[in-house]
């Protein structure tokens, strides 16, 4: 089984923030997460991805063998808007005719 390595080490710098709990992580905020300072665009892919499993009680999952955005296989903006509802790609455009 793969170990999605960058999840565990995401968790880890979570953990060493003082978000030790589900509760806590999944309670976080923008302003929580801009203060972690992580700049690289696939750590903060994987962030939204436990943020999302954490809510969906799926962490070990996740860890166990949630995509890694180091894979090659996997597109890390794929994974990123997965499950994503607010996500331009998947909303429908509404009709042109205006009803007044």
């Amino acid at each position: 089984m793969a170990k999605n390595t960058r999840g565990l080490r995401i968790l880890t710098r979570l953990i060493d923030a003082g978000y030790d709990t589900e509760k806590a992580i999944a309670g976080m905020t923008l302003d929580d997460i801009i203060a972690l300072e992580i700049v690289n665009k696939n750590d903060m892919a994987v962030l939204n991805g436990l943020i999302k499993s954490v809510k969906a009680n799926r962490v070990v999952t996740f860890l166990a063998s949630g995509p890694d955005p180091e894979r090659k296989d996997v597109s890390s903006q794929d994974t990123a808007l997965e499950g994503d509802e607010n996500n331009e790609e998947t909303q429908t455009n509404p009709p042109n005719d205006l009803v007044c």
